[in-house]
């Protein structure tokens, strides 16, 4: 005859097989995220608004780099953007981490008010300035994810940071001289879009 079991022996294992169940699901979703990026999954992920700004940012990555390069940084945004919303609708963020991805909010959201200040008041534009929080932004994201990513994730964050502190980027938005109507058409695109997110306060 089998021996009984402890009720509370039951409990914990029961317990033990929730979290092993929740950890798989949580893999599982992330793994789907990088596997299933494409404009639908924007769409699932960014409002309206964030998507119109992202398709306005691979316009202009294209501009400057192969198309290959600039749809990896999309996907790469995406990604990134995917896996975080997961790990924060399974609640896996420690109240210390929720701070600081309040505070990355923050940052990201000065950044925006930035950049579209910089196109806005002629003569303004710091190059210098846009690429320090461009990269402190980074190293906050990287801060949050470290104990719940893999390195791979944490290089498509620095790839990001790269391609978008890139000086001819950066130059190519602001540059006031000597441009082609596709230029003017790509750069006013990018910061109608820009402002209307940050007007929309989506963030």
């Amino acid at each position: 005859m089998a021996p009984r079991r402890n009720v509370e022996e039951d409990d914990y294992d029961s317990d033990e097989e929730t979290v092993s169940i929740q950890k798989m699901s949580i893999r599982i979703q992330k793994k789907l995220v990088s596997k299933m990026v494409s404009s639908n999954v924007a769409r699932m992920l960014f409002t309206d608004r964030a998507v119109q700004f992202l398709d306005s940012l691979n316009s202009v990555l294209k501009a400057i780099f192969t198309s290959k390069e600039s749809k990896k940084v999309i996907k790469n945004v995406i990604k990134i953007t995917g896996k975080i919303y997961l790990l924060n609708q399974n609640n896996q963020f420690s109240n210390e981490e929720m701070a600081s991805l309040e505070d990355f909010q923050k940052r990201f959201h000065r950044l925006f008010l930035a950049v579209i200040s910089f196109h806005e008041v002629t003569y303004s534009y710091n190059r210098d300035y846009l690429s320090e929080k461009l990269n402190k932004l980074g190293n906050v994201l990287i801060s949050i994810i470290d104990g719940h990513l893999s390195e791979k994730s944490k290089d498509r964050v620095r790839s990001v940071v790269f391609y978008l502190t890139n000086e001819k980027f950066l130059d190519y938005l602001y540059s006031i001289h000597g441009r082609s109507p596709e230029h003017i058409l790509l750069a006013e695109s990018f910061f109608t879009n820009a402002k209307n997110f940050v007007d929309a306060d989506e963030f």
